[in-house]
């Protein structure tokens, strides 16, 4: 059966930093893949496109450039809050990554690159942003 948008797909995978001596950012074994369905979002979209025609059995690994990934680091998502935005208990520390929740309830991620004063300087672009990514892939199942 060949892949189009709706199958179901299961993976085993291997996701790392640059190329293919970089860090191991994520992995899916035969033992435990990573299922999902094609065309709803489940996976970054370079993921997508390379599993679209491609069949069960079929390997391949690829070179997936930042803006294919998970976009260029965009210096407009750095940006200062005040303090008292992230409520009278927290505990912010420069370097470290957060997750809070937006007035409509969903979640936000954001690393604080710096405290001065009453203002805390946070990144809120994705963690691999401005990122390239080797994506080495084995479709084990298609649905």
């Amino acid at each position: 059966m060949t892949i189009q948008n709706d199958s179901r797909v299961s993976l085993a995978y291997e996701i790392r930093l640059g190329g293919n001596d970089g860090e191991i950012l994520d992995l899916a074994t035969v033992d435990d893949p990573f299922d999902f369905v094609v065309g709803h979002q489940d996976v970054f979209p370079a993921i997508e496109e390379a599993v679209m025609g491609r069949k069960q059995g079929d390997s391949f690994e690829e070179l997936v450039d930042a803006e294919r990934a998970f976009g260029e680091h965009d210096p407009k998502l750095v940006r200062p809050f005040p303090k008292t935005a992230f409520g009278e208990d927290a505990k912010l520390v420069v370097g470290e990554s957060y997750t809070c929740e937006t007035e409509e309830g969903l979640p936000l991620s954001f690393k604080v690159q710096s405290i001065e004063g009453d203002d805390v300087l946070v990144d809120l672009n994705h963690p691999l942003a401005g990122k390239t990514l080797m994506v080495k892939v084995s479709i084990l199942k298609v649905y």
